[in-house]
């Protein structure tokens, strides 16, 4: 049986100084200006919007923002009527003209389009849903659909909306959302 034999090797790792992508001096300054820029920012978002959402619009080069994009109807019983609103606001200083809906379900129902929002106002678009009454039927369901808007505008040419809720079969345990 051969037996091994331990080497010893001495190895001297040899690091190089890192050079700063920019002197001690200039990082400074530019973090100051670049702080000071962030702030006037933010600060002008604040106080020229009225949720954060449309300081996010605002910021981003949206035109036109929503309330929300994302509405609930709640808990509610078959046959039970589902309607909701969005409020769309036009922040540029050019009416834009809504154009198209496209609803993934035949069941969402949008309001008569084109229609056009003027420049600083604030449209409903409200959204039916059919709700059958499904009689026979002891499922609920959950419901999450994507609604998308299509705009006349090529800085914002689609709004992405969805709209959520259940259908529950116990008409006890259901709570419309006002």
């Amino acid at each position: 049986m051969a037996t091994g034999r331990a080497i010893e090797v001495e190895v001297e790792v040899v690091r190089r100084p890192r050079r700063p992508f920019l002197s001690t001096r200039a990082r400074g300054p530019i973090a100051l200006a670049a702080g000071t820029l962030l702030l006037a920012a933010l600060v002008w978002a604040a106080f020229s919007v009225d949720t954060i959402q449309s300081a996010y619009a605002s910021l981003t080069g949206q035109v036109i923002s929503v309330d929300a994009t994302t509405k609930s109807f709640g808990v509610v019983a078959p046959g039970d009527p589902i309607a909701l609103t969005f409020h769309l606001t036009n922040r540029g200083s050019k009416p834009i003209r809504l154009v198209g809906c496209l609803a993934y379900c035949n069941c969402i129902t949008p309001p008569e389009l084109p229609y056009t929002i003027a420049a600083g106002e604030t449209s409903d678009f409200a959204v039916a849903m059919t709700n059958p009454d499904r009689e026979g039927q002891n499922r609920d369901q959950t419901i999450d659909q994507p609604l998308v808007l299509y705009a006349a505008n090529p800085a914002q040419p689609e709004i992405s909306l969805r709209i959520t809720g259940e259908i529950r079969v116990n008409p006890a345990s259901a709570t419309p959302v006002p």
